[in-house]
C-alpha cells in the first residue's frame, strides 16, 4: 500500500470522529486501523482470560468496521498492555503509521488519560492528531 496509514486508538469507545478525521487524511489511497487497547491490572497476567472486557472491545471493533465506511482500506487491531499509551506505543513500533488520532470526550482528559496522551505525544514518532466530537456526537 502506497498511501497514508492512519491508527485510530481508544480503550472504551467507538471514536466515531476520529475515524471520520482518519479516513479523511488516509484519502482513497490510505488506509485506516482501529485499535481497541485492553488495559489489563498488574495484578492479572497480561493474556489473563478477560472474557466481558475482550467482548466489549471486539464490540468497539465492530461498530468502528460500521463508523468507518468512508475509507478505502480499514482494519482493526485488539491490544493487550498495562496502559492505554504502552498498547499505542507497542503498535506504532510494530507497524509504520503516517498519523495517530486520539478522540476526546467533550468532558476532557479524565481518569489518567492526560497522562496517557502526553506520554503519547512526547514518545510516538508520527503526527498526534486530538479530535472532539461535535454537536449531538457522543
Amino acid at each position: 500500500m502506497s498511501g497514508t496509514r492512519v491508527l485510530v486508538a481508544t480503550d472504551h469507545h467507538c471514536p466515531a470522529t476520529a475515524l471520520r478525521h482518519a479516513a479523511a487524511l488516509a484519502g482513497r489511497d490510505g488506509e485506516v486501523v482501529l485499535a481497541s487497547v485492553l488495559v489489563v491490572p498488574h495484578a492479572q497476567p497480561l493474556d489473563a482470560s478477560l472474557d466481558r472486557a475482550v467482548a466489549d472491545a471486539c464490540a468497539v471493533l465492530d461498530q468502528g468496521e460500521r463508523a468507518a465506511a468512508g475509507a478505502a482500506v480499514f482494519d482493526t487491531r485488539l491490544l493487550r498492555a498495562r496502559s492505554f499509551a504502552e498498547g499505542v506505543l507497542e503498535a506504532t513500533e510494530a507497524e509504520p503509521y503516517d498519523a495517530l488520532v486520539l478522540e476526546v470526550s467533550h468532558g476532557g482528559l479524565r481518569n489518567g488519560m492526560r497522562a496517557q496522551v502526553e506520554t503519547l505525544m512526547e514518545k510516538v514518532a508520527t503526527t498526534v492528531v486530538l479530535v472532539r466530537p461535535g454537536g449531538s456526537e457522543h
